[in-house]
């Protein structure tokens, strides 16, 4: 090292040539090239042993900045070093949240078993404490600060590769799936993408809500999940029974959406202590995206106006999903919130004309169980006043 030279510096063009996976395992032809496996369990550190100053957070920066953008590194952390990968999520620096979004979304969309273990059966609904480091790493290092969570959107690389898998762009065959009959769910629930990414969600979710993080953390995402699948909906298979409970793979998803956004609707009474999910501030369908709860509400009103409105759900399946929405409203509590969701689920939050989805409603509140129905007259009282003022 020349006289003078900064030692972060002299790192950094060592470092500098990690730019390939040749040379990350030292599989290179050239002499000058070993393996450096060892090294790089060492990255996450460095930042801590450099004094301060421009000059050496700078290059602490193109370090770091290195290692983010190594052709392979992405793959290599989230196959052979999770928690390496998880660790330098945590180093604020140029470049970070790009690498945050791009190892995320291979992590989830490699079907990586350990992650899809510990969605599977991670407790989502935890009281306040936080996911245990041995036990779930991954989810400990997402979630237990969900400030972090919500201040690098992790949802966006879950949500958009759920989007992409739905519409077919990162497996044509998907269609094929979402239209086969729902005999057996096991396929789903050991490897499909969207049930994986309902489960990412409701565990970002909640641990954004103990956490009383001022915000819904996009959970918006499932409006869309919802609006693809019924677009794709197709129950004409000549091995779909429309009268199951789930006709077909895509039903039994909506179905699950439908039910984690009805249980987030409940979480204003499982915090303890919240300033922004426990009250609406108004008793309406405008939006607060503080509160988690009031967000589920309109998400899930929205969400059941689409299979109520499409022309390609049956009418036994819209009868059910109209039983699951309805019976979340029976079983709120008087008050601002249980006022807000009756104007969710009339409407009132979107725009256009309604009229069909009005006269819809009150079609499918007929079918559905008596006991419900007697616990819902304030929806069905408010509805029946806005049929009266539709044109004959």
């Amino acid at each position: 090292m020349a006289k003078g030279d900064h030692l972060p510096y002299a790192i950094h063009r060592r470092l500098s040539r990690f730019t390939s996976w040749d040379y990350l395992i030292g599989r290179g032809d050239a002499s000058h090239i070993t393996p450096n496996l060892v090294q790089r369990k060492l990255f996450p550190h460095l930042a801590k042993i450099f004094p301060s100053g421009d000059t050496q957070v700078s290059a602490v920066n193109h370090i770091l900045a290195d290692i983010h953008n190594s052709s392979g590194m992405i793959e290599t952390l989230t196959t052979s070093d999770i928690s390496l990968g998880l660790s330098l999520m945590k180093i604020d620096t140029y470049g970070s949240r790009e690498f945050i979004q791009e190892f995320l979304r291979e992590l989830f969309s490699s079907r990586n078993e350990s992650f899809f273990r510990e969605l599977r059966d991670g407790n989502a609904e935890y009281t306040g404490h936080n996911y245990d480091v041995e036990r779930t790493p991954i989810l400990a290092a997402l979630f237990n600060d969900a400030q972090f969570a919500e201040e690098q959107s992790l949802w966006q690389p879950i949500g958009d590769y759920v989007l992409e898998t739905i519409l077919g762009q990162t497996d044509s065959s998907y269609d094929s799936f979402l239209s086969s009959p729902c005999v057996d769910d096991q396929p789903i629930i050991r490897d499909d993408i969207t049930y994986y990414g309902l489960l990412y969600f409701n565990h970002m979710v909640y641990a954004a809500a103990h956490a009383d993080v001022s915000y819904h953390m996009w959970l918006f995402y499932l409006r869309s999940f919802t609006e693809h699948l019924v677009e794709g909906y197709d129950t004409s298979g000549s091995k779909v029974d429309t009268n199951a409970e789930h006709p077909v793979n895509a039903s039994y998803l909506i179905w699950q959406t439908l039910s984690m956004l009805s249980d987030w609707t409940t979480l204003r009474g499982k915090v303890s202590r919240s300033l922004n999910h426990q009250f609406v501030e108004k008793p309406d369908s405008t939006y607060e995206n503080s509160n988690i709860p009031k967000s589920a509400a309109i998400c899930l009103a929205d969400c059941y106006e689409t299979i109520v409105t499409s022309n390609q759900v049956n009418e036994n399946f819209k009868v059910y999903c109209t039983e699951i929405v309805m019976r979340v409203l029976s079983q709120c509590e008087e008050g601002f919130f249980r006022r807000a969701f009756v104007c969710c689920l009339l409407g009132e939050n979107g725009y256009g004309d309604k009229s069909q989805f009005l006269r819809e409603l009150n079609y499918l509140l007929a079918e559905i169980d008596h006991v419900i129905r007697f616990r819902i007259e304030d929806l069905t009282e408010a509805l029946e006043r806005k049929l009266g003022l539709l044109a004959p």
